[in-house]
């Protein structure tokens, strides 16, 4: 028996059709919370190797600029890539959290708290 996220409909403005089959209510607002930051961390993701991957391919346009430029664009090159690398480890490291979690079963005022301060809860 599943249940639509209204919560999800709310911030899309439309009905999007997520259907979660759920164990108990807090459970689902867990997973809730657990997809649009996995969503949002996708479009981020995404945004930061298509950046990646359009750099080397305008290489060519480094040798018409002075040496203090393509010095500032390596820096933010480097930055960049920092960045992904950082946020692939943060993901891994929620992701092994939210499994430590099911295996576990712990108790969920913690995550009712966070949901709370999400003001996901009506």
């Amino acid at each position: 028996m599943g249940i639509l996220l209204r919560g999800l409909q709310r911030g899309l403005g439309y009905d999007a059709g997520l259907v979660i089959w759920r164990r108990s209510f807090y459970e689902s607002r867990v997973l809730l919370v657990a997809f649009l930051f996995f969503f949002r961390l996708v479009f981020y993701f995404f945004l930061d190797f298509l950046l990646l991957f359009l750099m080397p391919l305008s290489l060519f346009l480094l040798l018409l600029l002075p040496g203090c430029v393509v010095q500032l664009l390596s820096v933010l090159f480097f930055l960049q890539l920092l960045l992904v690398l950082g946020l692939l480890f943060f993901l891994s490291c929620f992701f092994v959290f939210l499994l430590l979690c099911q295996l576990f079963q712990p108790s969920l005022l913690f995550f009712q708290g966070l949901l709370l301060g999400l003001n996901l809860l009506q």
